[in-house]
């Protein structure tokens, strides 16, 4: 896992804004019953969207592509093993900017 901080706040020190759940290596982390770790990208991604849809939720689209939950801090992210790529999530505040 990776965490991210946000800036310093008035005598309290970094926040922690997110973490990274590492495609490669884990641990599995599920939403509503959907494996995010380590899966083809594309296949969460239409677990996700399948849920969405049937729950009547809505979808956010980072700069880089990666989807998320509307209003949940959840993102399916991509990483790359070799010549192909798995999928990972990286969860946080729902303010937190995507890079």
């Amino acid at each position: 896992m990776r965490a991210h901080y946000r800036g310093w706040e008035e005598g309290d020190g970094p926040l922690l804004a997110a973490v990274t759940v590492l495609g490669r290596t884990g641990p599995q982390v599920h939403f509503d019953g959907i494996p995010l770790i380590g899966r083809p990208v594309t296949a969460v991604e239409t677990d996700i969207t399948r849920h969405v849809t049937d729950n009547n939720l809505g979808l956010r689209f980072a700069s880089r592509g990666d989807l998320g939950l509307y209003g949940l801090g959840v993102w399916v992210r991509s990483a790359r093993v070799g010549d192909t790529s798995v999928s990972e999530a990286r969860i946080g505040a729902e303010e937190w900017e995507e890079e």
